[in-house]
């Protein structure tokens, strides 16, 4: 369905513009895959406009360990106030 749906977009771009479809047909067909873990990119995005790229990395890495691998409402509203300060 997505494949499907990107196919009929690129085929709508490249007639609405000549430069679109020069860069489609050299290029290809999009490869990009969505995900649906839009809360993870929601708190590494909050994250990394506040503070440099690296620190939020570092940051994003030890949250990960404390709430067990995966960034979900339900774990991080269990963390304390100092835990959240410790990462």
């Amino acid at each position: 369905m997505f494949k499907q749906k990107l196919a009929l977009a690129q085929k709508f771009l490249g007639k609405a513009d000549l430069r679109l479809k020069t860069i489609i047909q050299h290029y290809g067909l999009c490869t990009l895959k969505p995900h649906r873990n839009y809360f993870h990119t929601l708190v590494s995005s909050i994250l990394s406009q506040q503070i440099s790229v690296k620190a939020a990395d570092s940051i994003e890495r030890v949250l990960l360990e404390k709430v067990g691998g995966t960034f979900a409402p339900e774990r991080l509203v269990k963390l304390t106030t100092p835990q959240f300060r410790s990462a």
